[in-house]
């Protein structure tokens, strides 16, 4: 309620989660990056009128853009520029300047790794498959999948890397009831089908189609709500699933 005001006079989008809050402004022209700082000056004001101090060391502006030269103007809070790094990380998702989300997927996967090897040290006396897969889903898996849909990955390099950290998890199984390691080269098929679990990348399939039926449910019950793609889908045929 104490802040419930702060984006009042805005004319950039607001987006705020307990106590981060976010601007966002489409910068076509000086005039647009003119605007933002309008409302960063408005914000700082807000904040010394209610004696709510920012931390501005922690206050940081990134651009979003696929253009070779993209218009970068020098942002302040209280005269203090603002820093301008290449990469931010928001709700343990690294979100980059081009939105290529390689960051994020070499730091889940360096991730996932560790807690792995974690895994595979602690259970070396564990032989239950069923065991060990719920320590992999509830400490590895749900890493590999966090807020898939939004960062799942396009190309074929990325998908194999994080394929890789289950692939794995399924020969340390196989060790487990065969008491050896599978050939070089098995088939990553049979591994799934003999453990009774599905590749990383049909999981994110699922969830994508899961999060679009949630979009375009129109119902009081729904979910997410999207009133852009609310309007749209009212004037069109519904969409069968």
């Amino acid at each position: 309620m104490f802040i419930n005001d702060v984006y009042v006079n805005f004319n950039s989008a607001v987006l705020i989660y307990a106590d981060d809050l976010k601007l966002l402004f489409q910068i076509n022209s000086i005039n647009d990056c003119l605007q933002l700082q309008k409302d960063l000056d408005t914000l700082f004001t807000w904040c010394n009128n209610n004696r709510l101090s920012l931390n501005i060391d922690k206050c940081q502006v990134l651009s979003y853009s696929l253009k070779t030269h993209p218009i970068l103007y020098d942002y302040s809070i209280n005269n203090i520029r603002l820093s301008r790094p290449d990469s931010s990380r928001d709700l343990r998702i690294t979100f980059d300047s081009k939105v290529t989300f390689t960051k994020h997927y070499e730091t889940v996967v360096a991730e996932s790794t560790r807690t792995f090897g974690f895994i595979a040290r602690l259970s070396r006396e564990f032989n239950n498959v069923e065991t060990l897969k719920s320590l992999f889903f509830s400490l590895i898996r749900s890493k590999l999948e966090y807020v898939s849909v939004v960062w799942s990955p396009e190309y074929n390099q990325h998908v194999i890397d994080l394929e890789r950290v289950q692939r794995r998890f399924l020969k340390l199984l196989y060790l487990k009831t065969h008491g050896f390691y599978p050939r070089q080269g098995y088939p990553e098929e049979d591994f799934l089908k003999m453990f009774n679990m599905q590749s990383l990348s049909t999981r994110k399939k699922y969830f994508s189609q899961v999060f679009l039926h949630k979009l375009l449910t129109i119902n009081l019950t729904a979910l997410i709500c999207c009133t852009k793609l609310n309007l749209q889908y009212h004037v069109r045929r519904p969409v069968k699933f």
